[in-house]
């Protein structure tokens, strides 16, 4: 059985990326290159953001199995989570936790 894919568009400190990578399939892209974001939340199950990646309909209508999309390290404007409620996909905000 496969993993599940999360996606990750942004710079993560390398012990999460470790942590991820130990229970998903991760695949990595630049959030600002949006063809390269598109191709890559197509088969995604996760998608996390920070605040360069923005997230809007043409990127919820492009992941259709997508599951969650989460913001790393805290508050966002570029990730709508009520438009997300609205079309299926749940976003949660990071807790910031793995700052120092």
């Amino acid at each position: 059985m496969s993993r599940p894919t999360v996606v990750v568009t942004d710079a993560l400190p390398p012990q999460v990326l470790a942590g991820l990578s130990a229970q998903f399939a991760v695949h990595r892209c630049d959030g600002a290159d949006r063809p390269a974001l598109l191709a890559a939340v197509a088969g995604a199950d996760a998608l996390i953001i920070r605040s360069a990646t923005r997230v809007d309909r043409e990127v919820l209508a492009a992941a259709p199995q997508l599951k969650i999309i989460s913001r790393a390290g805290g508050r966002s404007r570029r990730c709508r989570c009520g438009g997300c409620r609205r079309s299926r996909h749940p976003g949660r905000h990071g807790t910031g936790r793995h700052r120092r």
